[in-house]
Order: structure tokens, then sequence, then C-alpha cells
């Protein structure tokens, strides 16, 4: 292992040497041997310097590895998070989602209504970014309860669920207003070998990507049998098959 992290700074040094050597076998055939001396003692100084600078570089580089929050998080499969998100959607739609979905709870509510009717909108009518599966209760209990289920979410394979934030809802009147989770600011430093390095590998600046895989919300609600539901336009609500 330490042989192949020795084997660019190496190959550095080996492209050098080579280089010195043909410098310094031109010069020896033209011009005054004071002035081949001089010249011949700043080739090698730097080049010496250019080397050394490569050497420290490459022992920093290895000696201190960059560890932070991408690099101590999970590394997921975004096959495995498109499967999740798969069957806990089909599990809502089967009305099965409490006995497979525990792990992506994200936060449950409970409104008491005795209404028979209750509007559900978003705030300043804005696109909602969750899916809406209704379940009627086998009885009239006077009560919708709410859960908000989320897979999980990843930067670059490597999970971030924890940093997602939930949905509001508040229940005022006659109306269910839903909005949208709290917004969060993630950052990330983008650690890249140095020119000193990129220059023999060939790597250009500013050539990776990340990739971010959001993961699926889900509003899971429970209402009294007789309660209807006027929703608005934006909201495509789906129910549970009975």
């Amino acid at each position: 292992m330490m042989v192949a992290n020795l084997m660019p700074i190496i190959i550095i040094i080996i492209i050098g040497m080579i280089i010195a050597f043909f410098v310094v076998k031109m010069m020896n055939g033209s011009g005054k041997r004071k002035g081949r001396y001089n010249f011949r003692k700043r080739v090698y100084w730097i080049l010496g310097g250019y080397i050394t600078v490569l050497l420290v570089c490459f022992i920093i580089d290895i000696a201190h590895p960059v560890n932070g929050m991408m690099t101590d998080r999970k590394i997921v499969k975004e096959k495995d998070l498109a499967q999740e998100n798969s069957e806990l959607y089909v599990a809502a739609l089967e009305g099965k989602i409490a006995e497979t979905g525990n792990p992506f709870v994200v936060k449950k509510w409970d409104f008491d209504y005795q209404g028979k009717k209750v509007k559900i909108r978003t705030e300043n009518g804005e696109f909602f970014n969750a899916r809406v599966v209704v379940e009627r209760k086998k009885e009239n209990d006077g009560k919708i309860d709410a859960i908000y289920y989320h897979t999980r979410s990843s930067v670059d394979q490597r999970e971030i669920t924890e940093k997602k934030r939930p949905i509001r809802i508040q229940l005022s009147e006659d109306t269910l207003m839903l909005g949208q989770p709290e917004r969060v600011e993630l950052k990330f430093s983008q650690f890249e070998n140095v020119f000193t390095i990129n220059q023999f590998t060939g790597t250009g600046w500013f050539q990776h990507e990340s990739n971010f895989y959001e993961g699926q919300g889900i509003l899971y609600l429970q209402i009294p049998k007789k309660l209807d539901l006027n929703a608005q336009s934006e909201l495509d609500l789906q129910y549970v098959n009975n």
C-alpha cells in the first residue's frame, strides 16, 4: 500500500532528474566555463526546489487525510434508496405503511375535528413536495391523524437523512393547512489534489459533480369515515385501496 502511494512522487523525481540531466548535458556544449557553472548551479537550485515542493506536498497529503462530515457518513446505494421509495409508497396505498414504515417516520400529529367537511390547502397555494395518501377509518372518532414519512436522502452516496426537516401542518377552523419543511442550508467543501499532482494525472480543475438523492416524502392521513375532503387542485390525493 505504501509503495503504491509513493509511486507518483517516485515518477516525478525520476522525470525531474531526467530533465536536469539533459539540461546540464546541453549546457556543457556551449558558453564560457564560468557562465556554464553559474547557469548549471541555477538549474540545480530550481529543479531541486521544485522537487522539494512536490515531495512536501505529497507527504502532507498522505500524512493528513481529510476527515469530515461526508467521509464519516454511511455509504448508501441509490438503487436501495429507490427501492425504499417504491416499497413505502405501495405500502401506503395498501394501508400497510404502519407495518413497514416505522424507520421512516419523521413526525406525527393528531387533531380533534367534529365537522363534516374539511379543506386541505397549501400555504400560498404553492407546490407541496410530498405525496398525500388518505385512509378512511372504520368509525367516526372525531380525530384526524397525520404521519409524515420520508425515505433516506444522500449526497454522493453518503446518507444525510437526519438533515431533513418535517413538513408543517396546522388545523384552523375547517382548513388543514400544509406547509413546506423549514429550509436547510448544507455546505460542503471539496478537496482536490494540488496542482503538483494534477499536472501529472491529467485531472482538470472543477471536474467533480455531486449527485443528490432527495428521497420521498409521504403524508399519511387517517380521517373519520364520513368526513368529506376538499383539496385544492395542486394536491393530488391518493386513497388507500380498501
